[in-house]
């Protein structure tokens, strides 16, 4: 199987930095998974969908994931390019199901990769995206697997929650180099639901206000007292920001608007994106047809 060419860079601008200069990571290029918590009215909330709106128009990234507030990832449920693996309000089966599928597709990704002679992707298109997960108040995912499984009885083999914890645990550590990316959002980070290995697989940790210490040195390591002093004291928007290769900054982020100017973002982006998923099809099929070595699937 021949991937055909795509983008190497799909950036993502967050905001502006506290000397003014602007603040961002690459999807594609840096690599690395996300990790973002605040507070309620923290303005986690607006840096999330300024991400979504900016992944959603853009043909190389699918996004998936589990949204048991029923609000963040709905549009995504309404676009005339549906996406059957978002998953809305708390059903555990389905969550599984959902991360199931990114395992056994990171897995087959992985599995091309020695006849491509490569050790990772690092290009993508509509054809073979960048796939973003994005789990929603992750520990109310697994609080409400949890408590399904102790009201059904399910016996410890057939019990869900360890099975959506142990499917993380394995993308943030096998998938980045297949092309997927974890989007893990919480109120506070906590050892129950990003335990050390994992969380070393973060790169890009986003951290608004919050009011306990240990959930910033949870996400910032060298984070001193005074950082975390600091951060609570956080207006709604303010942010401490890492990435690969660069040390800890304070940004404020950008500014998206009410919910439905971010649901419109969403559904406007629908026609750039069939459109970029159309021509990419049509090329494939062409080639497929002139050389008969690439496969159109």
């Amino acid at each position: 199987m021949r991937k055909s060419a795509g983008v190497s860079r799909i950036p993502i601008r967050l905001g502006r930095s506290q000397y003014g200069e602007d603040v961002g990571f690459d999807l594609a290029a840096d690599a690395a998974h996300i990790a973002m918590q605040g507070k309620t009215r923290s303005g986690k909330s607006q840096a999330t969908y300024n991400v979504l709106a900016q992944a959603a128009a853009n043909a190389a990234v699918r996004v998936v994931g589990s949204d048991p507030t029923h609000v963040l990832l709905e549009p995504f449920k309404h676009r005339g390019v549906s996406e059957p693996y978002v998953v809305s309000g708390l059903n555990a089966q389905a969550t599984v199901d959902m991360l199931g599928w990114v395992k056994r597709e990171s897995d087959r990704r992985i599995d091309q990769m020695w006849p491509l002679r490569t050790d990772k992707f690092s290009e993508f298109g509509a054809s073979f995206p960048l796939i973003l997960v994005v789990l929603e108040e992750f520990p109310g995912i697994l609080e409400g697997a949890a408590d399904e499984d102790a009201a059904l009885g399910r016996k410890p083999a057939e019990r869900l929650a360890p099975r959506i914890s142990a499917y993380v645990r394995q993308i943030a550590a096998q998938s980045a180099k297949a092309g997927i990316r974890l989007l893990l959002l919480s109120q506070r980070a906590e050892a129950s639901i990003i335990g050390g290995n994992a969380r070393s697989n973060f790169g890009v940790k986003m951290t608004l206000r919050v009011d306990e210490p240990e959930s910033v040195r949870m996400l910032h390591p060298s984070a001193s007292p005074e950082d975390c002093a600091l951060v609570e004291t956080f207006k709604p928007g303010t942010c401490l920001f890492e990435k690969p290769g660069e040390g800890r900054q304070i940004m404020r982020c950008d500014f998206v608007g009410e919910y439905g100017r971010y649901a419109r973002a969403i559904e406007s982006s629908d026609l750039r994106f069939l459109a970029t998923l159309q021509q990419d099809q049509a090329q494939r099929e062409f080639f497929a047809e002139e050389f008969g070595v690439v496969d159109p699937s």
